[in-house]
């Protein structure tokens, strides 16, 4: 190895990469392989072979005779080799240079690529987190009052002056929105890398009716809500099923984009003289009800770079020079392809020929009023927040022709945001009809699954070029006839609701009043479930599935049924059962369910305590409302609650049903009293008293029952002092007891008569009825007589209600029935018995629960049980004791729950005066007594009445205005009476068992009716004829039986408590079912 020859390649070694100056060993590696250490042996080591490349003081090695090494070539090789390291370092050199290049490409290609590999990485990031999470979309439905009433224009008149106001708000409700993004570090790290919050705006039309929707991911729920409802206090916010785009056969898509670059812009509502949305309804309102139309708004918040590229291209309008500055003219090729097009035709334009200083020279210009406005509009919309945006109009039909009407209706309608110097919204038909084939599958198939934003043209609005695009409608200047407005005002539960404790066992399920998931209460209280009220349970649900699902194997072990499909077509299922999870409503003891307050989707159980419910429950709604419905769900809560309870029912079908609801354990306690059962009539007897000190009360309710039934001109004051005289005579007589039907005979049977009046100890009756009925003239007693017995002739003569009122002792005991808790169910059918056979029974019924009530005087009040009488239908009913119980009976814990149609109901009959002691004005009683006030749906005259009582936040528009199956209602809560709110009625099956209903009548008309042949056999005695005993029927031996427990059992009472009958047969006790 020459040593020459190891420094002329280590230097071209060096040239070719100067970095391995540091790495010598590898230098010399590289330069020499394996001689390397010859190599530095020769040029004594790394320090001298550093100091010959950087030409430092290098000493070149000694000739080492004898060594082998040869130090000094001869001048031929010194030649060649100088020659040969000249070419060697320019090639080294060339070299380095093409490495340099070829390393800078090879970089920038690696970061293209990276950038590339990134934004596909984040774009699948983002359009999957946009698949995964589609289905957790919430809708909300905004639905404004129509503001009618007076009221409600007051308050919209605090709130916005004109129409520019009220549309300024939702531009309020578009700033918060934008907020959302940067609330927090997790919200900004969500936003760059998922795109997220994005929020879509829909105009929703089907069936005829245009619903303004918004939709958000669920955390932002309450952000968005809250946003709302500060600009629209009135509104409301429903919570409700993803709209469906494609319903109908025929389906299209078109986007609409702006003509220009977006960063001019359209025209905003403060510069129309209309409401610019009126011409996008009325565009949905030409589409056919058969038809479904939306138009879809996808947006997300964006920075500020948008706001900076505004107000620069602002500045250079002002200038009258270009929006685009001059290094930045290629963007808009870009952007806008047209204008490509346009430039490869005519070549470059001025402002791409004009240079950046020229344009730093030139100063504002004057321009025409209107587009200096224009530009002022702009630079305010600039300093706003924008919007990442999209529009798409979807539409579909079972009529193909239509969808292309359907979609040119709506670009029409929005040529109203078209601008001569600004902007302008198109559809892009030429690209539409270009690349059909990629962009609507996929368009369609993104909406299909909810994936909204993505396959759009994407630009930026700003918030009053949102807001004029939409916002909330305004009945002042929206007047089209399609907008989905409230049914109703709602409005919000009071904070101190009650908050049950004392869960009984028992739950609620069935279907709340409301559309959102169609109702059923199980999947409403879902999103619910951590509520203190919510239960949980497992419940069994049969699945069916086609067999052709199943392979022969699957099949094996599988329960085959065969049973009609959905085009009831008989087919083979396979049936199942899954367990899935079921959430209901807790039953308390100590409190009812009333119904649920659903206030801007905050769903709130409305529970009233005991000792509310002992200051009554008012119910007033038209028919078909569900009043009847209300009254039965919360009877079944007091049955299941272990208390006593009466129902009467006018109708028949609510005392029916209500029997399917009795559980096992409560069977004995039930009383069903059928007065259409003509096999076994239950005697109710008007005059059954215990004392004399009673009787004055009873004659009193009888007189009202009479003048009620009656009217005041029939039943005046000369017969009403008949009456009572009478009735005051026959109940003098504890040996014979009285009943109705005797009255006339009193008057008619002479003999009856005097044996009557010698057992009169009352020297008042007894001096009436000496001086007065005696000093009568026959002529007048002719006249009176005929005229006061023609009252009571259709009792005597009817059998069925006749052999109810004429047996002496009625069927059982009100004291009984409220002291044990027992459950009373009057079934009083007007379409068996007849209206006024009914009216006299009930309110019959309802004196005797008075003075059953009365009589706990005698009782310790911790030892008064809680009783509940509801009656629907109660102006049938109506008489001065419905007053009494409202403002007496409270003490001694009898609640009274009465429902009815119309106030008028309740008005006195004219000329009634002050009968009955002056408590005859029932409906003075009852609004100034009762505690709690509810209303369904009601007629305009009630509705003025009520407005009154619901002050100051409801009108008499909204009271009349009430959708059907929800109530307004004051709550008595802790002995005061709430404000007025709104309720949701619950329709509720639960714990029905309909094979009990007849084990129950048969039950209750064994143990407490009579066979008819009897009762008709006492009848006949008590009216003056005789009885054949040959056609009764024989008893049983355990009738027999039966009779004498009864006889013992009457023994062992007091005289006055159970007196004997002097007719030929005596009363027959009978066994009872088991039950």
């Amino acid at each position: 190895m020459e040593l020459w020859l190891c420094e002329q390649l280590i230097q071209a070694s060096y040239e070719k990469n100067p970095a391995w100056l540091e790495n010598i060993s590898q230098l010399t590696s590289i330069a020499r392989g394996k001689d390397k250490v010859t190599c530095m042996q020769m040029m004594w080591g790394t320090t001298q072979i550093k100091n010959f490349l950087l030409g430092n003081n290098y000493t070149p090695p000694k000739i080492i005779q004898g060594s082998g090494f040869t130090t000094v070539p001869s001048q031929k090789d010194q030649q060649a080799t100088q020659t040969t390291t000249t070419a060697t370092i320019q090639t080294g050199r060339k070299a380095t240079a093409t490495t340099y290049s070829h390393y800078a490409l090879n970089g920038l290609l690696i970061f293209v690529v990276w950038i590339l590999f990134l934004v596909i990485i984040r774009n699948m990031l983002r359009f999957f987190y946009d698949v995964f999470n589609s289905r957790r979309i919430i809708y909300l439905k905004v639905l404004l009052p129509r503001g009618q009433s007076k009221l409600d224009r007051e308050q919209e008149k605090e709130l916005a002056k004109d129409m520019k106001e009220k549309i300024w708000r939702m531009a309020q409700v578009f700033h918060n929105m934008h907020k959302i993004w940067s609330l927090s570090m997790r919200d900004t790290v969500m936003k760059n890398i998922f795109d997220k919050p994005k929020f879509t705006l829909i105009y929703h039309y089907e069936d005829g009716i245009l619903d303004f929707m918004i939709g958000a991911y669920p955390e932002y729920q309450q952000i968005l809500e809250g946003a709302i409802s500060a600009q629209f206090p009135n509104c409301s916010i429903e919570k409700t099923t993803r709209p469906h785009f494609f319903k109908r056969k025929y389906r299209d898509i078109m986007p609409l984009e702006p003509k220009k670059d977006p960063i001019f812009n359209i025209k905003i509502y403060k510069q129309q003289p209309d409401d610019p949305i009126n011409n996008i309804v009325d565009a949905i309102g030409k589409v056919s009800r058969y038809d479904t139309l939306s138009i879809v708004i996808p947006i997300k918040p964006v920075g500020h770079k948008f706001n900076l590229r505004s107000q620069k291209a602002v500045d250079r309008l002002y200038k009258n020079l270009s929006v685009y500055e001059h290094r930045n003219q290629w963007r808009k090729y870009i952007i806008m392809p047209r204008k490509l097009i346009w430039f490869l035709i005519s070549g470059p334009s001025k402002e791409m020929m004009t240079s950046k200083k020229e344009e730093e020279n030139v100063t504002m210009v004057r321009m025409v009023k209107a587009k200096e406005d224009y530009l002022n509009s702009m630079g305010e919309e600039a300093a706003l927040p924008f919007f990442d945006s999209g529009m798409m109009i979807v539409t579909s039909s079972d009529e193909k022709e239509n969808l292309e009407s359907n979609i040119d209706n709506i670009v029409s309608g929005t040529t109203v945001y078209g601008d001569e110097y600004g902007n302008e919204i198109e559809d892009p038909q030429t690209k539409a009809d270009m690349f059909w084939w990629i962009f609507k599958p996929l368009r369609k198939m993104a909406l299909n699954n909810f994936i909204i934003g993505f396959f759009y043209k994407k630009f930026d609005f700003g918030i009053n070029e949102l807001t004029s695009l939409f916002h909330f409608p305004d009945a002042t200047y929206n007047r089209t006839p399609i907008i989905s407005w409230m049914q109703y005002k709602v409005l919000p539960a009071p904070e101190n609701l009650p908050i049950p404790k004392d869960f009984n066992g028992y739950i609620m399920w069935g279907v709340l009043a409301e559309t959102y998931r169609w109702g059923k209460l199980d999947t409403i209280l879902a999103d619910y479930k951590k509520h203190r009220a919510v239960a949980e349970t497992m419940h069994n649900e049969e699945v069916w599935e086609p067999i052709e699902k199943f392979t022969q194997t699957q099949l094996e072990g599988k329960e085959i049924v065969e049973k009609k499909d959905e085009k009831w077509n008989m087919k083979k299922f396979v049936r199942s059962m899954v367990q899935k999870k079921w959430f209901w409503y807790k039953l308390y003891k100590d409190a009812i369910l009333l119904g649920t307050n659903i206030y801007r989707n905050m769903l709130s159980p409305v529970y009233m305590k005991r000792d509310d419910r002992m200051r009554h429950h008012y119910c007033i709604g038209k028919s078909g409302t569900w009043k009847s419905v209300f009254l039965q769900t919360i009877a079944r809560q007091d049955v299941r609650n272990g208390d006593g309870l009466c129902l009467i029912d006018p109708h028949g079908d609510l005392a029916e049903d209500m029997l399917a609801y009795i559980p096992k354990e409560r069977a004995k306690d039930v009383v069903y009293f059928d007065a259409g059962d003509e096999n076994r009539p239950m005697g109710l007897n008007l005059y059954e008293i215990a004392t004399l000190d009673e009787a004055d009360r009873v004659v009193n309710d009888a007189t009202e029952i009479f003048i009620k039934m009656f009217g005041p001109e029939i039943f005046g004051p000369r017969l009403q002092e008949y009456f009572k005289y009478g009735s005051l005579t026959l109940l003098e007589d504890f040996e014979d007891r009285p009943t109705l039907l005797d009255i006339v005979r009193l008057f008619t049977d002479e003999g009856y008569r005097e044996y009557k009046v010698k057992k009169v100890t009352n020297p008042t009756v007894k001096n009436r009825r000496e001086k007065t009925f005696n000093a009568m003239g026959e002529k007048e007693k002719q006249e009176i007589i005929p005229y006061f017995s023609a009252k009571f002739v259709s009792f005597n003569t009817n059998r069925l209600i006749r052999n109810i009122i004429g047996q002496t002792k009625s069927a059982f005991r009100f004291e009984d029935i409220m002291d044990n808790g027992k459950i009373l169910i009057i079934n009083l059918s007007k379409g068996r018995i007849g209206e006024s056979n009914a009216n006299l029974l009930g309110m019959i019924i309802v004196s005797k629960i008075y003075t059953a009530a009365m009589a706990r005087a005698r009782m310790k009040e911790e030892d008064r049980k809680d009783f509940f009488l509801y009656v629907d239908e109660f102006q049938n009913f109506v008489s001065g004791t419905f007053a009494d119980i409202l403002s007496e009976a409270r003490k001694y814990r009898l609640s009274l729950i009465m429902a009815h149609q119309y106030i008028a109901q309740l008005e006195p009959p004219k000329g009634l005066g002050d009968v009955g002691g002056g408590k005859n004005d029932v409906k003075a009683a009852v609004f100034g007594n009762v505690g709690t006030m509810q209303s369904f749906k009601v007629g305009a005259p009630d509705a003025e009445f009520l407005e009154k009582e619901y002050a100051p936040v409801l009108s008499t528009e909204d009271i009349v205005g009430i959708a059907n199956y929800k109530a307004y209602i004051k709550l008595n809560i802790d002995n005061s009476t709430s404000r007025a709110f709104s309720m949701n009625m619950i329709y509720t099956t639960d714990y029905k068992n309909k094979k009990i209903v007849a084990i129950l009548k048969e039950y209750s008309g064994k143990k407490y009716g009579r066979k008819r042949e009897f009762v008709d056999a006492e009848m006949e005695a008590r009216l003056g004829g005789s009885t054949d005993e040959s056609k009764l029927p024989e008893k049983t031996d355990a009738e027999k039986i039966a009779e004498q427990e009864a006889a013992i059992v009457a023994a062992n009472q007091p005289k006055l408590e159970a007196p004997h009958v002097p007719i030929t047969q005596e009363r027959i006790a009978e066994p009872t079912p088991a039950i």
